[in-house]
């Protein structure tokens, strides 16, 4: 009985709730004002707040950067015509700049080659092209505004030409035919542009094609200087060349089973010699070819060190 009573006292509580909700409620209804116009607004916002989420972003955070960067980009836009000016402006300046600097450099380079082809004429004088003419010609490219075009070299054309004999008309170096010839023109040009060549290894064959006594030699001595800077190779056939090495090899081409091999070794002390005595045009074992090879070998070691 007493549980009962006890029930029937919180079912009475529950109720007195209630009716106070729902007297709050009634109260609170009474406050709102219903706006047909205004809930169409509301609805009309939310659809487009979907739209743009489907369109510019997940999320409003996302919808007004990329609104930002938009207003950005218009700004550009309207301010398009005073960017390009200012930057066409920049570019005139730039180009002055680049011109002026294209021709301060076609200056010096017509002055350095004034004395590179007196330098070359000079070394192909002492390795027997006594009759050649090199020149470097430089063809400086006049255009202006936008029909200028700039390279590495600035607005100059370089090329080196030669006449390797008296009466013959001034050609492209790379046109030489003569591998000789080339191989000298190449000796003459490296031995002048020694200090500042950075090609690490210099390879040289037929140097000695059509020359003897004095110009082997100082084909020999020049072979010698390049090689305190660069790792120098050369095929020769001339002691006066061979004799300057500091290391020699005999290449030879040996017949086995009618197959043809070459066969590269390198020559010890005595061996040099040897090999020094038959290019000299001597026998191995005449003792006045053997005589003269070591002391022209002995001569090239004096040489050097000097």
């Amino acid at each position: 009985m007493h549980s009962m009573q006890q029930r029937q006292l919180k079912l009475q509580d529950i109720l007195y709730q209630l009716s106070d909700l729902t007297e709050d409620i009634r109260k609170k209804s009474e406050t709102i004002e219903y706006n047909p116009a205004m809930l169409e607004e509301i609805e009309e916002r939310l659809d487009l707040i979907y739209k743009l989420k489907r369109k510019y972003g997940a999320s409003i955070s996302e919808i007004r950067e990329y609104c930002s960067e938009s207003e950005k980009k218009l700004e550009e836009l309207i301010k398009s015509e005073e960017s390009v000016a200012a930057l066409n402006k920049k570019k005139a300046e730039l180009e002055k700049k680049l011109y002026e600097a294209s021709v301060k450099l076609n200056k010096e380079r017509v002055s350095a080659a004034f004395l590179l082809e007196s330098g070359i004429g000079a070394q192909l004088d002492e390795l027997e092209m006594k009759n050649a003419a090199f020149k470097a010609d430089i063809q400086f490219d006049p255009a202006s505004g936008s029909g200028r075009k700039y390279t590495v070299n600035g607005l100059d054309k370089v090329e080196f030409l030669i006449s390797p004999n008296a009466g013959e008309p001034l050609k492209p170096l790379s046109k030489i035919a003569s591998g000789g010839e080339m191989s000298r023109v190449m000796l003459a040009i490296k031995t002048i542009l020694a200090e500042v060549d950075k090609i690490p290894t210099l390879i040289f064959d037929e140097i000695d094609i059509g020359i003897s006594g004095k110009a082997a030699q100082k084909v020999g001595e020049k072979l010698s200087f390049l090689s305190g800077t660069h790792q120098v190779i050369c095929v020769t056939h001339l002691a006066q060349i061979a004799c300057m090495a500091d290391n020699n090899f005999l290449i030879e081409k040996t017949t086995e089973n009618e197959s043809t091999r070459t066969v590269v070794s390198q020559l010890d002390s005595s061996d040099r010699i040897k090999e020094i005595a038959r290019l000299l045009g001597g026998s191995e074992s005449s003792e006045t070819s053997m005589q003269y090879a070591e002391e022209m070998i002995n001569n090239a070691k004096m040489l050097k060190k000097t």
